[in-house]
């Protein structure tokens, strides 16, 4: 009785602490999605193409990825306001919509299949990361879906109550 307790403890405690993955033994989310160096070049491209856009860059992170079994690469963007990003009206109701329309209709993302978009607290804290399919994202931009639709076919993970404090003190003047 008391080996099966040990060993039950022991299974619980590799799984709570993800000991396999960390000693190498299971490869992580990144390592089975993502193959070879990031792009640097695309991802300075379109950087360039947020700054022409009017989207400030300060805080704003570019990473091309490219995407294991496939020919498409990833750009994952960080909207981080501890490294000093702001949000500015660029026309977009949305400025994490504005972002994936700003990668999906650049000349620069032809490899880019998807895009995700995390955005930060001011603590740098991760608050959501929302992906969607580039093909999604030009359908939206084009007019030819809409929002609701758009939102469907995006995948996301984050904390809806932060989300909500952040805009509750919005509304409250930033109290």
């Amino acid at each position: 009785m008391f080996v099966l307790l040990l060993v039950l403890l022991c299974v619980t405690v590799a799984v709570l602490f993800d000991v396999p993955r960390r000693m190498g033994l299971i490869p992580s989310h990144a390592e089975r999605l993502l193959s070879g160096p990031p792009d640097r070049l695309t991802a300075g491209a379109l950087l360039a193409d947020f700054q022409r856009a009017g989207q400030p860059t300060n805080g704003l992170s570019v990473y091309v990825l490219p995407v294991k079994d496939t020919k498409h690469t990833l750009a994952y963007i960080i909207l981080d306001p501890a490294c000093g990003y702001h949000f500015v009206n660029t026309g977009q109701d949305n400025p994490v919509l504005a972002a994936f329309v700003t990668v999906a209709r650049s000349k620069n993302a032809t490899d880019v299949g998807r895009v995700a978009v995390e955005f930060r607290n001011v603590t740098g804290e991760t608050l959501f990361v929302m992906t969607a399919p580039v093909e999604a994202i030009r359908r939206f931009a084009d007019g030819v879906i809409t929002r609701q639709q758009f939102f469907a076919k995006t995948d996301g993970r984050g904390d809806l109550s932060k989300v909500i404090s952040i805009q509750l003190d919005a509304l409250r003047g930033g109290k």
